[in-house]
């Protein structure tokens, strides 16, 4: 990691190689725009080249030996397998791939470390594939390796999975018992989600403000439909108490702040309008953190994705609820998570993100730092059209739950000024690692939109979110280094008159 702070990934030669260099790392690098395209449209030179990738979209080369290992096993002409960390996992995709008769699903124990693998119909693979994406319920790659070893050991990891929980409690302080942990932020995510369903099956969510992709996906492709105020301001708010009016939601799911746009949305309103008409309140904390905002209360349920700062050094996966004691539904959504709760976040992983985590408050406090140096820069720069961070975008909803001493985070995102033109020219200039994912401890950069929507660019133009969008996760380099590689990057692109 140290000599990614001097030596970035971020060159032609590069191309496919993990960030960080290590077999568990959770990035790849894709250093220029049109190698990014190239991967969205399947270019096989892209394809080829990726050693690794983000785990919920690309199989990690442990689990996809995994698979292999499966389909020699389970031998089944003309059908492919996905394999999953649980019986009831593997259930749930069976589930949600029945929607069409067609797939054919069928579940095979693997016979070590309770795995179980769905097989489909070929035609069908990208379906069994989504859900694996969608859900983040996934195999870690040290899960999947253990699981080939010659004898495979296992242990349930509980003693530090339970220093994990007091941690994460300590930080939102609430009682233990109401932190759960998962194998990825998005499998927390989309837990919460199902929680909420079963409670209350016929009722729609609410998407309040422009979410990370997979969040959106969720509420999309299962359950009973969903209102998306992708805005998430005081307009949208107006519009969610008329929906509100016509009957009850099954609840409201928010990121605090928004990934990519940086915006926070009112909290405080928010909350005004679950206590008048009863709804929970999920608020995904991830690029805020734990050090830097408190957002129990309002939240009901707080999700974070443990893969991004809370490690930080991008080589493991996981994610948590945190259920807010005295929260609106408290006693109602303990008793669910807890009846239907399967602790699937693999030992090896638990006791990584312990270790990574044990920094956070120091690491945080400097890449809050580094990130407002690079945005001061960056806000009035004559290259720049719009720069998104929360110290500049809707500040006072984000202030109203900023801890004392918190900052604004690492996270910005930035669109250029003839952006067609000039944001292909300045990613591929920028002495930056460029990957998917963030809130590694080394500075990561990616076309945002185009990795995450590339297929529905003119929908999130709609919703705000330009197609050249370029989100930047800043790391622990020093501040002075960071802003002079921005300032060589755009110097690669033509002032406006």
């Amino acid at each position: 990691m140290n000599e990614l702070l001097k030596k970035p990934l971020a060159h032609p030669e590069d191309l496919g190689k993990p960030i960080p260099g290590w077999p568990d790392a959770t990035s790849v690098c894709m250093p220029r725009w049109e190698d990014n395209v190239g991967y969205e449209e399947g270019d096989l030179r892209v394809i080829d080249a990726l050693a690794c990738g983000y785990p919920r979209f690309v199989y990690h080369p442990f689990v996809q030996d995994l698979i292999a290992a499966c389909e020699r096993r389970f031998p089944a002409n003309g059908r492919c397998f996905v394999a999953f960390p649980s019986r009831r996992v593997a259930e749930s995709c069976c589930q949600y791939l029945t929607d069409d008769s067609s797939s054919e699903p069928a579940i095979h124990d693997f016979g070590a470390l309770g795995i179980h693998a769905v097989s489909v119909n070929t035609a069908h693979s990208e379906s069994v594939r989504s859900y694996w994406q969608h859900s983040g319920d996934v195999i870690s790659p040290r899960m999947a390796k253990a699981a080939l070893a010659p004898e495979p050991g296992w242990s349930d990891g509980k003693e530090i999975k339970e220093v994990l929980r007091h941690r994460i409690a300590d930080y939102l302080d609430v009682p233990v018992e109401y932190v759960f942990l998962y194998p990825s932020g998005m499998s927390a995510i989309f837990n919460t989600w199902r929680a909420l369903h079963d409670l209350y099956p016929e009722l729609k969510s609410v998407q309040f403000g422009f979410p990370y992709v997979d969040t959106l996906r969720i509420q999309q492709k299962f359950g009973a439909g969903y209102h998306f105020l992708s805005a998430g301001d005081d307009e949208s708010l107006t519009l969610l108490e008329a929906i509100l009016r016509t009957g009850p939601i099954m609840g409201v799911f928010c990121e605090f702040p928004m990934n990519p746009l940086m915006n926070s949305p009112n909290l405080e309103r928010l909350a005004d309008l679950a206590e008048q008409y009863q709804f929970p309140i999920v608020v995904d904390e991830t690029l805020g953190t734990f050090v830097n905002i408190q957002v129990i209360p309002p939240a009901d349920i707080v999700t974070t994705s443990l893969t991004k700062f809370f490690s930080g050094a991008g080589d493991v996966m996981g994610g948590a609820v945190v259920v807010n004691p005295n929260g609106r539904v408290a006693e109602t959504l303990i008793g669910k998570i807890t009846a239907e709760y399967e602790d699937n976040l693999w030992s090896e992983d638990a006791v990584i993100l312990e270790k990574n985590s044990r920094s956070l408050s120091d690491r945080m406090a400097k890449i809050n730092s580094n990130a407002e140096a690079v945005c001061r820069f960056l806000v009035d720069h004559p290259a720049v059209e719009k720069l998104y961070y929360p110290h500049y975008s809707t500040r006072a909803n984000y202030d109203q739950f900023r801890r004392v001493g918190g900052g604004y985070g690492g996270v910005f995102s930035v669109v250029l000024k003839n952006p067609s033109v000039n944001a292909p020219k300045f990613f591929d200039a920028l002495e930056i690692s460029k990957g998917p994912s963030l809130g590694t401890n080394f500075s990561l950069a990616c076309p945002y939109s185009i990795l995450a929507h590339y297929n529905e660019l003119d929908f999130i133009e709609e919703h705000g979110v330009s197609r050249y969008l370029i989100r930047i996760s800043v790391g622990l380099e020093e501040a002075s280094d960071l802003v002079a590689r921005l300032k060589a990057a755009l110097s690669a692109i033509p002032l406006p008159d």
